[in-house]
C-alpha cells in the first residue's frame, strides 16, 4: 500500500502539470481520475504478490472498496491547502547526549516518512504516517505517544525546512459502514510540547544504555528480561 500510493500521488502530480488536464479546474473530474487511477495502479502493485500466492487477491479487494473514501478525504484535505509534497522521504538528524559519567557523545537517528504535505501559501509542512489498521487502533497511538515517537523524530529531522503544522496517522483499513468514513486521520496535538518531551525521553533513554543501563522492555517485563533484543524487537504478540 506504501508504494502504490506513493506512485499514485506521483502520477497525480505529473497529471496536473500537463497542460489541458481538467484534474485542476474541476472537483468531479479530479476525483473520478484519482479513483480510476488510484484503483488501476493497485490491480498493477498487487499483480505480481497475486501470482505468487492467490488469497492476497482479498487484500486488494479490501482495499479498493476503501478507495473512494480515501479520495475523499484527500479532496477535503486539498481544500484546507495540503498537497502532497513527497513518500518515502528519508529524514534524519544528529542528536547529541550525555551519560550518566558526564560522557558526551552523537548519534544519528534516521528514517524514510511514508508522506509529506505542504501549503504552498504558508510553507508549513505536515508527515503523515500511513497504518493498515482500523481508526480506533491508530486513536490508541495517541495515548501512548512516546513509546512510538516515530512522527516525532520525523518531524525533528524536517524542522529545520519549515514549520511542521500537522503530525497525522492515516488509518488505510477504516470501517466503512460507520459514518464519517472520511476521517481517517488521527493527529499529534500540541506538537512543540510533544517534542520537548522527546528531547527529555532521548536523552534520559540513550544516556542510560551508554552508561550501561538496559532499554525499557518492550513486553512485559518477565517476557523481555532474558532477551537480547530487549527494548528493540517489534513482536505484536506474546
Amino acid at each position: 500500500l506504501h508504494a502504490l500510493l506513493r506512485n499514485f500521488y506521483q502520477a497525480l502530480k505529473t497529471e496536473e502539470q500537463k497542460a489541458g488536464s481538467q484534474i485542476s479546474s474541476d472537483t468531479q473530474a479530479r476525483r473520478e481520475w484519482m479513483e480510476r487511477e488510484l484503483s488501476t495502479i493497485s490491480e498493477k502493485e498487487f499483480r505480481r504478490l497475486i501470482e505468487g500466492d492467490s488469497r492476497v487477491l482479498g487484500t486488494l479487494r479490501d482495499w479498493q472498496k476503501q478507495i473512494p473514501s480515501f479520495v475523499e478525504w484527500q479532496l477535503e484535505r486539498e481544500s484546507r491547502g495540503w498537497r502532497f509534497h513527497d513518500a518515502e522521504r528519508k529524514l534524519g538528524f544528529e542528536f547529541n547526549f550525555s551519560d550518566e559519567h558526564g560522557q558526551f557523545h552523537q548519534i544519528r537517528i534516521e528514517g524514510y516518512a511514508d508522506r509529506i504535505d505542504v501549503k504552498p501559501k504558508t510553507s508549513s509542512l505536515a508527515i503523515l504516517d500511513y497504518k493498515h489498521q482500523s481508526r480506533e487502533k491508530v486513536l490508541e497511538r495517541g495515548t501512548q505517544l512516546m513509546d512510538d515517537p516515530q512522527l516525532l523524530l520525523y518531524a525533528k529531522a524536517l524542522s529545520p525546512e519549515g514549520p511542521i503544522d500537522q503530525l497525522d496517522w492515516v488509518s488505510l483499513k477504516m470501517n466503512l459502514k460507520k459514518k464519517g468514513a472520511d476521517q481517517r486521520a488521527v493527529g499529534i496535538i500540541e506538537i512543540p510540547l510533544a517534542l520537548e518531551q522527546l528531547d527529555a525521553q532521548l536523552q534520559n533513554d540513550l544516556g542510560s544504555v551508554w552508561s550501561g543501563g538496559t532499554m525499557h522492555a518492550f513486553a512485559p517485563e518477565s517476557t523481555c528480561r532474558y532477551c537480547d533484543a530487549r527494548g528493540i524487537c517489534r513482536k505484536g504478540m506474546w
